[in-house]
Parts: C-alpha cells; structure tokens; sequence
C-alpha cells in the first residue's frame, strides 16, 4: 500500500518522476516539511515554481514515509487516521489511502485512495515493480 502511494506521487513512470527523483520527494510532500532542505536552483529537473518539499539524498524511503505518516493536518497525524482506517470492518487498501487524504493529504479528491490502487493494481505485477524500484537504488529493503 505504501509502495503504491509513493509510486502514484512521485508520479513513478511518469514525465513528472525526473523532478521527484531531483527533489529526493517519494511522498509529492510540499513546502515547507519537516526534514526537507533547500531544493537545488542549478537542476533542470525541478521547476523554479515547484511547491514540492526537497529532501536530502541521505534520507531513505522508509524515513520519508515515516516523516509523511508522522506530519498532521488540523491536529491529527496521518497515521492516526490510517490506524482508525485500519480498525474499520471490511477496509481496503483504497480506504485506507483514502484516510489519508480525506484527513488533509488530499482532502479535495473523494476518490484518492481508488485511483491510488487502481493506477497501480489495473493489470500491473506489483511484484515486478517492486523489483525494478529495489533493482534502482529507489528503494532499499
């Protein structure tokens, strides 16, 4: 589920995820973040007008994700939300995404978590995917 949220923001296999890679942002997170440094003005892969967060290269995936569950909107951290989500009778990884937005991520999409697992699930092997991303370096077990 992680996997595929980070993949849907960084806009993996995208024309956007060049500027994602530059900007060492897994999570699209926005300015400012905690964690996040000083985006590089030389790099022709992020745009002067980017809203993005930039983090250093020595922050790994697994502590990008923890500073995205960990970060709050209006008082409640996302992983609060995830955990009431994850209590829920009959939850699906969409709703647990959903959880997510609906608490500030992207609150303005009713559908986040849907096109989240769907984008990404639609007929494609996670597993290979998940390969090719430990392959890179973009991920580390």
């Amino acid at each position: 589920m992680f996997l595929q949220w980070s993949m849907w923001e960084s806009g993996y296999n995208t024309p956007i995820y060049a500027q994602h890679i530059a900007e060492n942002n897994d999570f699209g997170q926005q300015q400012p973040f905690q964690g996040s440094v000083a985006c590089p003005i030389d790099n022709p892969n992020i745009p002067g007008n980017s809203k993005n967060a930039c983090f250093p290269s020595s922050m790994t995936w697994g502590q990008e994700l923890a500073g995205s569950l960990n970060a709050s909107y209006g008082g409640v951290s996302y992983l609060t939300s995830l955990r009431t989500a994850l209590a829920a009778p009959n939850g699906t990884a969409a709703t647990d995404l959903q959880a997510i937005a609906s608490n500030g991520w992207n609150n303005a999409n009713q559908n986040y978590g849907a096109m989240i697992t769907g984008a990404i699930g639609g007929g494609v092997n996670i597993q290979s995917l998940i390969d090719c991303a430990l392959q890179n370096g973009y991920v580390h077990p």
